[in-house]
């Protein structure tokens, strides 16, 4: 089986898994399901970072991740994982010679894990809404088509570098193209499907694929910090969950939070 074969079938149970996940989980079952993907997600970021030692950043994970579950609030939860985060690193004996090193990574992992706390939050919370799951919809098409978009505009395109020191593939004229392709569609979406006013769907699908941009970039980031190619192994011909999930870890809570305002 060829590579492409590969993200050809990964990519249609993904897509099965999503519906399933999105449309058909009773609420209970939807939210131990999403805090189990935040946990997962989490595994695979240590993993990629190499945090030693590994069992209390693990142990640490499973204790937010189920408290999220149990809907404990959000600004308790921060407050809970940023105290907890830094105790491993200050009790682990770290040697002088890799300090440096050790407390970038430690930093890195942090800001990760804050995202993807805020992402499983803002996931549980949008599909408790009133046309959240739509909204939820609109922005994993926006996403997706962003990155479809930018993709091929890119690789007819592509001149000029949007950010070569972390992702040398990327260009503004795919950023371009994505941006155009991402806000057609979501904003498209959202209109058609829960009557946003146009000009709230427009402003929110431009935010929707800018931070998404803004994901992709900083998981580069934090790959290269490591020299890794992929975060993990976990999607045959996909790399890891953190490759295909980036931009949305971003996108969502940033654009779900202003939904939610203006509502």
């Amino acid at each position: 089986m060829n590579e492409l074969q590969k993200r050809i079938i990964t990519a249609v149970v993904l897509l099965l898994f999503s519906i399933v996940w999105m449309f058909c989980l009773p609420e209970p079952l939807f939210t131990y399901v999403t805090a189990l993907i935040g946990f997962l997600m989490t595994l695979e970021m240590l993993r990629l970072l190499g945090l030693r030692p590994v069992w209390p950043y693990i142990a640490i994970a499973a204790i937010v991740f189920g408290l999220l579950a149990s809907h404990m609030a959000l600004a308790h939860m921060f407050v809970l994982c940023m105290a907890l985060w830094m105790l491993p690193f200050l009790f682990s004996g770290q040697s002088t010679e890799n300090l440096k090193f050790s407390y970038q990574i430690m930093l890195a992992s942090h800001w990760m894990m804050l995202w993807l706390v805020l992402f499983v939050w803002m996931l549980l919370q949008l599909h408790q809404q009133a046309n959240g799951i739509a909204f939820l919809c609109g922005a994993f098409l926006g996403v997706w088509a962003s990155d479809i978009g930018a993709y091929f505009t890119g690789k007819k395109w592509g001149r000029r570098k949007l950010c070569a020191a972390v992702s040398p593939g990327k260009s503004w004229e795919g950023f371009a193209g994505g941006l155009i392709a991402g806000v057609g569609i979501a904003a498209s979406f959202w209109v058609f499907t829960i009557h946003m006013d146009w000009y709230v769907a427009l402003f929110l699908s431009m935010v929707l694929v800018v931070t998404g941009v803004v994901g992709d970039l900083l998981e580069s980031a934090l790959k290269r910090s490591v020299d890794a190619k992929d975060s993990g192994i976990s999607l045959p011909g996909h790399g890891g969950a953190l490759d295909r999930l980036d931009s949305l870890i971003t996108a969502v809570p940033v654009t779900g939070l202003l939904w939610m305002a203006v509502q």
